[in-house]
């Protein structure tokens, strides 16, 4: 649905941007300002590594656009931290804006490779699609919303997954639960036993972050 023919959806534009703002295309046209052309949108929340002067270019862009405009900063050498102020951002803007469309902008720019990196990761992780822009114009991939990691589990094992404690089972204790669905997840590498108790792998810790999300 397009925002701006009166529906409910919110059409929103997360730009990531490295050094330099990204640029692609020259100095004076940034991939933002580009993507800005391409992609309708109601407001842009810019993630940059330095508070540059090319977020404030592209915030002037959207009050006279009349599109709301809102800035983060994000670690442009922290793959992992990326990620995380990437995801969380994104929860926090669908979050604001209830039922929101989001639309996620990966640069293809220099200086941006762990930032794209991290924005493919985040998409997959909260479930929206990313738009991959370059000079030419826009791919949607819409295989990141489409391809949930969760129903690669039967469902005793999706379950156990989702209720298994945060501490871990003390190896005598897991007779106490689904062993045949923790004998699945074990045999995926998902748990494995770790000072007598079976606690989730980083594979499991992934997956379950997925599976709780629904």
């Amino acid at each position: 649905m397009d925002p701006r023919s009166g529906g409910s959806c919110v059409r929103i534009l997360v730009s990531l941007m490295g050094p330099d703002g990204g640029v692609l295309v020259g100095e004076e046209r940034s991939i933002t300002r580009v993507a800005m052309g391409m992609i309708p949108h109601d407001r842009v929340h810019v993630l940059s590594v330095d508070d540059h002067a090319e977020v404030d270019r592209v915030g002037a862009l959207c009050e006279r656009a009349g599109a709301r405009f809102s800035r983060g900063e994000v670690p442009g050498e922290d793959l992992l931290g990326a990620f995380d102020v990437i995801a969380s951002t994104l929860e926090g803007l669908m979050e604001g804006e209830g039922e929101a469309d989001v639309v996620v902008q990966v640069n293809a720019g220099r200086h941006a490779n762990r930032l794209s990196a991290a924005g493919l990761l985040a998409c997959l992780h909260v479930g929206v699609p990313a738009h991959f822009v370059h000079e030419e114009g826009h791919d949607e991939l819409l295989v990141l919303a489409r391809a949930p990691l969760s129903p690669l589990l039967p469902g005793d094992q999706k379950e156990a997954l989702g209720a298994f404690p945060e501490g871990g089972i003390p190896l005598g204790e897991v007779a106490g639960f689904d062993t045949r669905a923790l004998n699945g997840l074990k045999s995926q590498g998902l748990v494995e036993p770790v000072e007598g108790r079976l606690v989730l792998t980083k594979r499991g810790l992934a997956l379950r972050a997925h599976v709780k999300r629904g």
